[in-house]
């Protein structure tokens, strides 16, 4: 069975599901990954793999998931990340998630 694409809104509502993700993580500061905050969040599959390029995208893509290559200002050459160093604190993920260009500054208030 094929999961149906999701709209820009509903990506945009997986980003800031993952963000409250993070902020819940921030007790104990529990390192996490997007895949990982957005399985959490019940997002798997083409869904996720949406919303990873989506953020890849607007420009987080460094280290960002397994599957994105790392195409930004950094020597990564296309280069797609082992899936051990795509975990982030979570605040610095959020912070990466902020900075996306392809997100509305008013999805954040």
């Amino acid at each position: 069975m094929t999961e149906s694409a999701l709209t820009t809104d509903q990506i945009h509502e997986a980003i800031k599901q993952v963000m409250v993700t993070c902020d819940l993580k921030m007790v104990g500061y529990e390192p996490v990954s997007m895949r990982s905050a957005l399985q959490e969040c019940g997002y798997r599959g083409d869904q996720a793999q949406q919303v990873l390029q989506h953020c890849a995208d607007g420009g987080f893509d460094y280290c960002l998931d397994y599957t994105i290559p790392m195409t930004g200002h950094h020597m990564a050459n296309g280069e797609k990340p082992d899936y051990e160093v795509c975990y982030w604190g979570p605040d610095q993920l959020k912070s990466r998630l902020q900075c996306l260009s392809n997100i509305p500054v008013a999805l954040w208030r």
